[in-house]
């Protein structure tokens, strides 16, 4: 089996928390015998970035791609966590820093997509659409999905507002039929001033909201 970790980044510097991190999990990966290729991608805009980054697992036979944003700390066992599923797409648990803090997942009802707000500890569970944030996808899974696989797009939902490449390739696997699942036992959290929040985060607002809502009665 050959891993190809890929790490999207649009900033000229990446975080020596991150990189320590990166280290780590590579550490991790090595100690359990995989075969890894552990690879930079930038100079492009994001979708670019992930496109290249899928043509390059292609090229080096790669059997999966980690992918790991770098502004967020994973789990050293995230390669382990979410290959143990043998699913083509499974996601880990991370939270975006919008105020609330949403999970970064969601399921479909009608032509809409809605956070998922509630989860299972330690489960595996199916979703509609979420982020490539931390992820592990089957390198044969593109063979079936139209190029490119990554890229910003609008939707008569979302008018002139632009939708994230991770998104267009999630539709693609929903229209195709291809499995995603998220992994509610993998957390990612993100780094400070950086785009993700944490589970602490999340439950906090969540309480807040629960004082809220209590006190109106």
């Amino acid at each position: 089996m050959k891993i190809l970790i890929a790490v999207p980044h649009s900033q000229p510097v990446v975080s020596s928390d991150f990189m320590d991190n990166l280290l780590a999990i590579c550490s991790e990966m090595r100690r359990k015998g995989h075969t890894f290729t552990c690879r930079r991608f930038k100079n492009f805009p994001p979708p670019q970035q992930r496109n290249v980054a899928v043509d390059y697992a292609m090229k080096v036979k790669a059997d999966h791609i980690l992918w790991l944003d770098s502004d967020m700390i994973h789990p050293i066992n995230v390669y382990e966590r979410l290959a143990k599923w043998g699913e083509p797409v499974v996601q880990g648990l991370y939270f975006t820093k919008d105020t609330p803090p949403r999970i970064a997942a969601f399921y479909k009802q009608g032509p809409l997509f809605h956070n998922i707000r509630e989860y299972p500890p330690d489960r595996l569970m199916p979703i509609d659409s979420g982020g490539t944030g931390v992820m592990l996808t089957h390198t044969e899974i593109f063979l079936y999905l139209d190029f490119p696989y990554f890229e910003y797009y609008r939707t008569p939902l979302t008018g002139k507002a632009l939708v994230g490449e991770d998104t267009y390739f999630m539709d693609q696997c929903l229209e195709r039929g291809i499995p995603m699942f998220m992994d509610t036992g993998c957390k990612s959290t993100g780094l400070p001033k950086k785009e993700h929040a944490s589970e602490e985060d999340y439950f906090e607002f969540l309480e807040a909201q629960n004082r809220y809502l209590a006190s109106r009665h």
